[in-house]
């Protein structure tokens, strides 16, 4: 018998986008398009955290503006998650997982 599933969770490093470099290259790169400068030591002391609050924290340390220091933070994050949205850095496994869910039996529930 197969159930519907109603939810699937991916982690997103390694799962969905390629861990490699990617993820601290696009952070680098976000802050540097918003004249930012941000150190690759910076970007690994973010790990794990939401990527969300991390540029907030970092844009508060680093602008020399704080009033505008929301909008920054929400253009940079804005086009950290675009570059990683690229084509490129979305694994092309990620492309055949709907196919491959449907596939799969689902434990029937009653066992």
């Amino acid at each position: 018998m197969r159930t519907e599933r109603g939810l699937v969770v991916l982690d997103m490093a390694g799962t969905t986008i390629a861990a490699t470099d990617q993820v601290p290259a696009a952070m680098i790169a976000a802050f540097a398009r918003a004249g930012l400068r941000l150190e690759p030591s910076n970007v690994a002391a973010l790990r794990g955290r939401s990527k969300r609050e991390a540029i907030r924290d970092c844009v508060a340390r680093l602008t020399p503006d704080p009033a505008s220091a929301g909008a920054t933070s929400d253009a940079i994050f804005d086009d950290f998650r675009a570059d990683l949205s690229r084509p490129s850095a979305i694994l092309e496994s990620v492309a055949d997982l709907p196919a491959w869910l449907a596939r799969q039996e689902a434990p029937d529930a009653r066992s």
